[in-house]
């Protein structure tokens, strides 16, 4: 506990309240996706916001475009391996 409380001591205000928020947000997250019946989600962004708390986040790094490039990125991923599954399907039937 005191190397807790050292290390939270080197932190300035700033820098403790982006992280707290940056925690609590994301466990407001984690409770809208228990609501939904997202429980995988639901419990990953619970240990995040964990994380958040104790050691920080990139959550300030990160802007709009970002997001959507990243959101983009991971549907050509996923239509890709749907594509050759759908490929490899073929190929035993």
């Amino acid at each position: 506990m005191l190397k807790c409380v050292y290390l939270f001591g080197l932190l300035g205000e700033d820098e403790f309240k982006r992280r707290f928020d940056t925690a609590l947000g994301t466990v407001r997250s984690a409770e809208g996706d228990l609501e939904r019946g997202d429980y995988n989600w639901a419990c990953f962004k619970a240990h995040q916001s964990a994380e958040f708390a104790v050691k920080g986040s990139p959550a300030d790094y990160y802007a709009w475009e970002d997001a959507l490039q990243a959101i983009e990125y991971a549907k050509s991923i996923i239509g890709w391996v749907e594509s050759a599954w759908r490929s490899l399907r073929q190929e035993r039937a």
